[in-house]
């Protein structure tokens, strides 16, 4: 499947330093879990570093073996995962504030893309 960008790259509504820009406004909005928890002082250095070992041994979540460790509490993930999605900046977004595409022209792609996903779903079968 297609992503967003490169469906808009090829219809020529933006370039490719427009996705480059747009993602990097993404990274710098869109903070982990783990930045999260450390601004907030849930978390240590040294615990984020356990977490992210462990991670890397079980490949389960983040924010799952922080609270399974009982570094943090599962309301204190629900929070922040509240907290991340509450906040979140999405790709058309980022296009929109760096002035690549207009509100209304974002609205009008993002209709056209989904209806192609339904369409290429479809005749896949899903």
């Amino acid at each position: 499947m297609k992503l967003f960008g490169r469906y808009l790259l090829e219809k020529g509504k933006i370039t490719r330093i427009d996705i480059i820009r747009a993602r990097e406004l993404q990274r710098m909005h869109n903070k982990s879990f783990f930045e999260i928890v450390l601004e907030k002082g849930f978390m240590k250095k040294e615990d984020i570093a356990r977490v992210q070992t462990i991670q890397e041994e079980t490949n389960k979540p983040f924010e799952d073996i922080a609270v399974h460790e009982g570094i943090i509490t599962s309301l204190m993930r629900d929070k922040i995962i509240d907290e991340m999605e509450r906040n979140h900046m999405y790709f058309g977004e980022a296009l929109v504030i760096n002035g690549a595409i207009s509100k209304e022209e974002l609205i009008k792609e993002l209709k056209e893309f989904n209806l192609m996903v339904i369409k290429e779903q479809m005749k896949e079968g899903r």
